[in-house]
Formats: structure tokens, C-alpha cells, sequence
């Protein structure tokens, strides 16, 4: 897991890098535990789940062999998050029901060809519902104009304020792929 003040230096850099670098896709994800898993779903077993969703999805696109080709694996940051987490929301009694994960995906092109956007999508979604325990993704792709990489960071940093405050409380934890 990554401390706030570090998450946040990676998850910029890494976007800067990505949306500087011609032919990139970037993502903003968001994956929504089906029904039956609320309630049951803490940091390390979302993060276990999510590792399933990325390995299908490197397995899709790289193939059988995607782990000796590292250096081809999207850059990857994935947060745990529950509803009513940010500062200023009102936290319901039922906080626990409703984990959910979101984050920042980077496909930089190796091969000196742009990345195919579409082709993208469709393999994230098929990843993720291969796994049974996320409903449908909502992947968004960032551009890089400044409110749209300002609305990235702050959505995916929540409040800076709050990370410090709550981080050992166990309701935002962060994990970096490939680990």
C-alpha cells in the first residue's frame, strides 16, 4: 500500500508520463461490487479480486505469457473506497455495504503504434465480468486537458485532508499494478 503523500506523486506522475506520451490510452476506472459481496469486502480481498481482473485482462492482451512481458503491462493504480468517504459527505451507519474501487490505467504504446482505444474497452469489460464479482466497468477516458487531468486526480485523491486523517482506518487503501 501506498502512504497519501506518495500516491499522490505517483498517480501524477504517471499521468503526466502517459498522457505526454503519443498514442497512449488512459482510463479512469471504476468497478462496483455485485449486491452479494456487500458487506463482505475489505481492502485486501477487493485488491485480490482486482489482481484477478488485471491478470485476465493482461492475459487477454498479451497472452498466456503476459507475466515475462511486464514491461508490456498497463501502469496500473487501483484505490478501495467506500461510499460516503469524502470529507464533507455524510457517513451512513451502512458505510460497509458499499465498497467499491476506482483508479487510473495507462497503456503507453511499446511498439510504436497508438494503442487501440475501442479494443481497450472491450477487453477491460470482458476482464471484469470474467471475474463474477464486479457489475459492468465504468471506464472514462482522460484527455489531456488540464480539467480533465484535475478532475482525474481529485476524484481519484478524494481529499487530500481526509487521506492523512483516515488512512490507517482502513477506508482508502491503495495498490500499484504491476506490483
Amino acid at each position: 500500500m501506498l502512504n497519501p503523500q506518495t500516491h499522490s506523486s505517483y498517480l501524477a506522475e504517471m499521468l503526466i508520463h502517459a498522457l505526454t506520451t503519443p498514442g497512449s490510452v488512459v482510463l479512469q476506472i471504476t468497478l462496483n461490487f455485485r449486491p452479494k459481496y456487500h458487506g463482505r469486502i475489505v481492502p485486501q480481498s477487493a485488491f485480490k479480486a482486482f489482481d484477478k481482473v488485471y491478470q485476465t485482462y493482461c492475459r487477454i492482451r498479451l497472452g498466456q505469457n503476459y507475466n515475462r512481458k511486464r514491461y508490456l503491462q498497463p501502469m496500473t493504480i487501483v484505490g478501495y473506497d467506500r461510499a460516503g468517504s469524502r470529507r464533507s459527505a455524510t457517513r451512513p451507519d451502512t458505510l460497509q455495504y458499499y465498497p467499491h474501487l476506482h483508479g487510473i490505467t495507462a497503456e503507453i504504446p511499446r511498439t510504436g503504434e497508438d494503442v487501440n482505444f475501442e479494443l481497450v474497452l472491450d477487453e477491460w469489460n470482458v476482464a471484469t465480468l470474467k471475474t463474477n464479482m464486479f457489475e459492468a466497468p465504468y471506464l472514462q477516458r482522460v484527455s489531456n486537458e488540464e480539467s480533465d487531468v484535475s478532475r482525474v486526480l481529485d476524484y481519484n485523491l478524494k481529499d487530500s485532508y481526509y487521506l492523512e486523517q483516515n488512512f490507517l482506518s482502513g477506508d482508502i487503501a491503495w495498490m500499484v499494478w504491476p506490483a
